[in-house]
């Protein structure tokens, strides 16, 4: 694996990050933030992933990105 690419954890926990792909409701941001994928895209990407990985891991990796631990690990 070369210096720049994206490790497949680390891929599983952008996707599971639901940051990406909705508006967040301004009581919980401090700025504006794009939406990277559509909603449609986001839920088969994760069906896909729960279903490798199974719903525990999933749903730890969810938990790990609303606790902002995606950009840490």
């Amino acid at each position: 694996m070369t210096k720049t690419s994206i490790s497949e954890k680390r891929m599983k926990r952008v996707y599971a990050n639901p940051f990406y792909v909705i508006q967040i409701h301004q009581l919980f941001r401090t700025q504006e933030c794009p939406k990277l994928i559509s909603k449609k895209k986001w839920v088969s990407t994760n069906e896909r992933m729960i279903s490798e990985i199974g719903v525990k891991a999933w749903l730890l990796l969810l938990l790990e990105s609303l606790e902002g631990k995606y950009l840490s690990k």
